[in-house]
Parts: C-alpha cells; sequence; structure tokens
C-alpha cells in the first residue's frame, strides 16, 4: 500500500505493482558444445551426450519484481541435470522443481544457465525443453526443441569406437603380448637350431 502520496517510483517497497503478464518475458536457448559460442532455439542431441542450457529471464516493469522461480521441464531423455549458474555464479537447487532468482530491478534481467547429459535413447524425433517463470500468480514460457538422434554416441563414429576399444585392450594386455612374441621368437628360433643339428 502507498502511504503520504507516494508513487511506485518514489516509493518502490511501499508501492507494489500487481505483476503482468507483460511484467516478465523469457528467453530460452540451448546448444550441445561448450566451445560454441552461439545459442539456438533448437538443438540435435545423441545417446550420451551433453546439452546446454541458457535462459533469460527480463523484468520489462518500471518497477521491481520479486519472488521469482524459474523451473524446466525437460523431456526424460535428458537426465543428471547440473552445474547451475544464476548470472554465472554457481547455486544450489534444482531446476526441475524450481529456482527461486529473487528480485529483478525495474528492466533488469538475469541468466541462468544449467547443462544436462543425455541417456541412452532408440526413439528418434523431436521433444520440448520448457521453461517457465512465475511471479505474483503469473507465468510466462518457453521452449527449445531437443531432437534426439539415436544410433550414435555423442559425435563418435563406430570406427573411433572400435580403435578407442582396440587400444584400451592393448594398455590393458600389452605385457602379456610382448611375452608371448618372446616366447614363439625364442621357440622358433630354438627349433630351427634343433632341426639344423639332427640333419
Amino acid at each position: 500500500m502507498c502511504n503520504c502520496d507516494e508513487t511506485s517510483v518514489t516509493a518502490p517497497n511501499d508501492c507494489k505493482v500487481a505483476v503482468n503478464a507483460n511484467n516478465l518475458s523469457i528467453a530460452t536457448f540451448s546448444k550441445k558444445d561448450p566451445n560454441v559460442v552461439s545459442w539456438d532455439k533448437a538443438v540435435q542431441v545423441n545417446p550420451n551426450g551433453n546439452v546446454y542450457f541458457l535462459i533469460i529471464v527480463k523484468n520489462n516493469s518500471t518497477t521491481p519484481v520479486d519472488n521469482i522461480i524459474v523451473s524446466a521441464n525437460i523431456p526424460s531423455e535428458v537426465s543428471l541435470l547440473g552445474n547451475l549458474k544464476i548470472d554465472d555464479v554457481p547455486v544450489v537447487g534444482d531446476i526441475v522443481s524450481g529456482v527461486n532468482i529473487s528480485s529483478l530491478s525495474a528492466g533488469g534481467s538475469k541468466t541462468i544457465t544449467f547443462e544436462g547429459k543425455t541417456q541412452t535413447f532408440t526413439a528418434t524425433g523431436d521433444k520440448q525443453a520448457i521453461i517457465t517463470v512465475s511471479a505474483g500468480g503469473t507465468t510466462q514460457t518457453d521452449s527449445v526443441t531437443i531432437s534426439l538422434v539415436a544410433g550414435q554416441t555423442a559425435g563418435v563414429s563406430t570406427s573411433s569406437v572400435v580403435s578407442s576399444g582396440f587400444m584400451e585392450f592393448l594398455k590393458r594386455w600389452y605385457l602379456w603380448i610382448l611375452m608371448a612374441f618372446v616366447f614363439i621368437f625364442l621357440f622358433v628360433v630354438i627349433f630351427r637350431r634343433l632341426s639344423t643339428n639332427v640333419q
């Protein structure tokens, strides 16, 4: 309530203007490569791959907006959500159940980033990650499209998987393989000497 003919500009703490649908705006973006600077409204992901999310919440009004909650409805194929940051500062919270980003001053904005990892999936298709911002009983939503591409593991080709598996095999068993070659060499040398002595 405003006292002494104060306005919401001269006494913003006393004169709270009701939050309406136009006070807050939300924009959501994603990418799958942390080294890429640009963000997009759609991202293509493979099984066992990473996906990164960016949310921008802006107060379009001339008064502060308090108690702003941001939540995310992420497809079940994306799990292990973490590394939550608000304005690049790590915070503790669960973006799925909702994170309170406190208040925004008039014209102010905040950025929320978090990341997830896709599970193994076999279905291919588009899913929506829906982000909701709520304050004062009103909500705004935005979404990004997550295109699931099954059959390939997070940008790694089958040949590289095979070659890396072969290298792991060599690292683990190279001493035994080396010893086997030495024994075979010694056997051949001894066998040849014995066979020449017999003749």
